[in-house]
């Protein structure tokens, strides 16, 4: 029997032995991405903008956004990665296939500015998920 690897451990040895050539994936979950008065607000709070800014200069990465958003913030979202193919939008999509995203992803990222100790962190933690938050 070999050596087990945790999930960080094993991402990082890919993205290493393989000089970057592997798609790294990123997943970002979010219910807050919606459009009300209070919502932009509390989108800048999500880190969203900052994490999208963050991966646009990193090779072979995929950033996943789970959740609902509104077309403007979209819109901003994909202008501010230069309209590029490694951002998409997932959508809503129920908790099974969010578990489905965050077991197959390399990291999960919550760069937020606001919250202690949100549910999404104790999920990811759940799926056995990295995590990078704030």
């Amino acid at each position: 029997m070999g050596i087990k690897q945790k999930p960080l451990e094993r991402a990082v040895f890919l993205r290493f032995k393989f000089n970057f050539k592997t798609v790294f994936t990123v997943v970002f979950v979010a219910d807050i991405l919606i459009g009300d008065c209070s919502a932009h607000f509390l989108i800048k709070t999500k880190g969203v903008f900052e994490l999208i800014a963050a991966c646009k200069d990193i090779p072979n990465i995929k950033v996943r956004l789970i959740g609902p958003v509104v077309d403007d913030v979209k819109s901003s979202l994909i202008n501010l990665s230069g309209n590029a193919d490694w951002l998409s939008f997932v959508g809503q999509i129920p908790i099974e296939s969010v578990i489905k995203e965050m077991k197959s992803c390399g990291v999960f990222v919550l760069p937020t500015y606001t919250e202690g100790f949100p549910n999404v962190i104790l999920e990811s933690m759940a799926c056995g998920c990295p995590i990078i938050t704030t």
